[in-house]
């Protein structure tokens, strides 16, 4: 499976005037961040507001992405949950629907509890057969963990193939996953809405996931940077920066 990277935009969870779901808008929205060149697409995230969705309408959704896709980008599916049984099954809708993974939290629950978090993400793997995309942010999205904690957790569930690194400062810590988790993990994205895009690409970052609102300027800084090269910030990779 070749390794995702690039900009992957957060669908917003569009509703109607009556506050129901609006598909049609949804996938205009879907289409036109296709359209746009997005690398491939993530559905929901919390910029989705994904806790405004009732299960049945996130299972709902992430079916109709798989219609609307048909294989034409890689897909993530975001399945945290305030359960490890509605994650396996959110998991298991993206991986009918093609996903690539699952974008799962640590869950607040297991805080401070390292064979507990292996076995959760381990199970979750397992049970729904798709790879998954450790989302490390802060309190209160997540639990935060340190690097040496992510290394840890990725060398004991080999299913966790991607890290999305929100913890600040994001771009020291995406290097510091890079060199040391080694094979451990395919890639690591940047997140924190792009804020720190550049210099996350800097470090060793392979993409980032932003709001779907924001991808026209966050795809032109990807593109850009990537027409520079790596030695443009050679600097940054040297610790020079701030």
């Amino acid at each position: 499976m070749a390794v995702l990277q690039g900009v992957f935009p957060i669908l917003p969870s569009i509703f109607d005037a009556r506050g129901a779901l609006d598909e049609a808008g949804t996938e205009a929205v879907f289409e036109y961040i296709l359209a746009a060149g997005a690398a491939g697409v993530v559905f929901p995230g919390l910029a989705s507001e994904y806790d405004m969705l009732t299960l049945d309408e996130r299972l709902h959704l992430t079916a109709c992405i798989g219609r609307w896709n048909r294989g034409r980008v890689p897909f993530i599916v975001g399945a945290s949950a305030r359960t490890l049984e509605d994650a396996v099954r959110l998991a298991q809708a993206g991986g009918q629907a093609g996903a690539s993974a699952a974008m799962v939290l640590t869950p607040h629950a297991l805080a401070g509890d390292a064979e507990g978090m292996a076995a959760f993400f381990s199970r979750l793997a397992s049970e729904s057969g798709v790879a998954v995309m450790l989302q490390n942010a802060p309190a209160p999205m997540g639990v935060g963990l340190g690097v040496e904690e992510v290394v840890a957790l990725t060398a004991r569930v080999p299913a966790i193939a991607y890290v999305k690194e929100e913890t600040m400062p994001s771009g020291h810590r995406i290097t510091a996953l890079s060199e040391r988790a080694g094979s451990s993990v395919r890639a690591v994205f940047g997140g924190a809405g792009a804020r720190y895009v550049l210099d996350e690409l800097a470090r060793g970052a392979v993409g980032t996931l932003p709001i779907a609102q924001l991808f026209g300027g966050h795809g032109a800084c990807v593109r850009a940077r990537q027409a520079l090269g790596a030695g443009s910030c050679a600097c940054v990779q040297r610790g020079r920066s701030a």
